[in-house]
């Protein structure tokens, strides 16, 4: 009768095993966020299981105590066990030699089947549950989880003081830890992974990715390129600023003496309302119009460019290179579009940028994005500062485009279709004997 009780206090050793395994790694694997939803729905173990995350030292020595404890009561009366089991088994030899045979074959025995099914029970399938079951697993785990902690508190305090310093006397920072960091591309790797598990749309993971591909962006790689701002003399009168206005843009830098000292910006709808309420003649310079800009140098990452115009309230940066000359300028819709895609505003017109001809070629749009241009026909070029393939082919150009102007960048031949101005309207695309962007020919 014996043996069966001390049988019984062996498995449940092994299930209190079991215990702290599923407990360590529910509380590991269970998202901080979704106890944080529990606990504001009202959920009292979950408010339990954010003091163990909190203090994630004492929960980690607790376990470590509690798995050690088991260990060696296990050791201690498992080889015993065994022992009696073994000693019928060996009457044939002389007394001595049965107890010295039954004591060696119980050690090699208790060391074996104990270590499998501490292994077995005690670890692998509580681990396993646990994973896969975090939050079932730590709700029911968490009460008598902490009623361990708090009865074990003054060994738990002791173990951690000894552990720390020893830690100091290596060398090494005892700061608690209680929250994990991410690098940035640990992060990315982790958001790739749930998108590709069909968790995240692809479109919100789009989004998220672009977020992340913003800091790695300067601002230069999203501007509208000098050569394709209409700019506005600040001495200029309203009236004759109404006749400059281009259709495509609803807002204008402003400047004052030469083109490279911008002031400011103008918004189309301020300049249709002045022209309802004031004399033409009235100079841009006499009204109140001119909104503010903030200045950036073309290498600042765009991230922190948005981060300029929230701060102070913009929505315009005029981007000048290394000389101070004026480059370009991004809008707050520019970065905003480079992460959710293109917005179109009151003014914007809906158009086909890209329209493929009946003959094979294609007519596009001068303000079509490179990347737009790289995914779709698989261009070989980064855009070296230019955001538009107009702005683009302006500079392989090397001067003002004229009609019937012709780049050819690999197998594909652009043409200058139309301009307006010195900016380049529309052109044509032809791929000689080449794949298309479908991949056929």
């Amino acid at each position: 009768m014996e043996i069966v009780s001390q049988v019984i206090l062996v498995i449940l050793l092994i299930l209190l095993n079991a215990f702290f395994a599923a407990s360590e790694y529910s509380i590991v694997a269970i998202r901080a966020t979704r106890v944080d939803e529990l606990v504001r729905r009202g959920d009292r173990l979950a408010k339990l299981i954010q003091q163990v995350i909190a203090n994630r030292e004492d929960f980690i020595s607790a376990v470590q105590l509690g798995t050690t404890i088991v260990s060696l009561i296990l050791g201690r009366i498992g080889e015993p066990i065994f022992e009696r089991l073994f000693l019928s088994f060996f009457t044939f030899l002389p007394k001595g030699g049965i107890i010295a045979a039954a004591h060696f074959v119980s050690v090699i025995s208790a060391f074996l089947i104990l270590t499998f099914l501490s292994v077995i029970i005690g670890e692998l399938i509580p681990k396993t549950i646990a994973i896969q079951r975090a939050e079932m697993v730590a709700l029911v785990l968490i009460a008598p989880l902490t009623l361990f902690i708090k009865i074990f508190r003054p060994f738990i305090f002791l173990f951690n003081k000894i552990g720390h310093r020893l830690l100091l006397l290596l060398g090494f920072d005892t700061y608690n830890h209680n929250h994990l960091s991410y690098t940035k591309e640990e992060l990315k790797l982790l958001f790739d992974q749930v998108s590709s598990s069909g968790i995240m749309a692809k479109e919100e993971f789009r989004i998220v990715d672009n977020v992340f591909k913003l800091s790695d962006k300067q601002i230069k790689q999203m501007m509208t390129p000098r050569s394709e701002i209409l700019m506005i003399n600040v001495l200029l009168p309203i009236g004759k600023i109404r006749e400059k206005l281009d259709p495509r843009f609803s807002r204008f830098p402003v400047y004052k003496g030469n083109v490279d000292n911008i002031v400011g910006f103008i918004h189309v709808k301020d300049i249709y309302h002045l022209e309802n309420s004031q004399k033409n003649e009235k100079k841009l310079i006499d009204t109140s119009i001119i909104r503010k800009i903030i200045s950036v140098p073309e290498t600042k990452k765009a991230n922190e460019v948005l981060l300029d115009m929230q701060k102070k309230h913009v929505h315009l940066a005029i981007i000048y290179d290394e000389f101070g000359v004026m480059v370009g300028l991004v809008t707050l819709e520019d970065i905003i579009e480079s992460l959710i895609g293109e917005i179109q505003d009151e003014f914007d017109k809906p158009i086909l940028n890209i329209k493929r001809n009946a003959d094979g070629t294609y007519l596009i749009d001068g303000n079509v994005s490179l990347e737009k241009m790289q995914k779709r026909f698989r261009l070989p070029i980064k855009g070296q500062g230019y955001t538009t393939l107009g702005g683009l082919i302006f500079g392989l150009i090397g001067r003002e485009p004229r009609v019937g102007d012709k780049i050819w960048i690999l197998h594909k031949s652009f043409e200058v279709k139309s301009v307006e101005g010195k900016r380049i309207k529309e052109l044509i695309l032809r791929i000689n004997g080449f794949q298309n962007e479908t991949g056929k020919k």
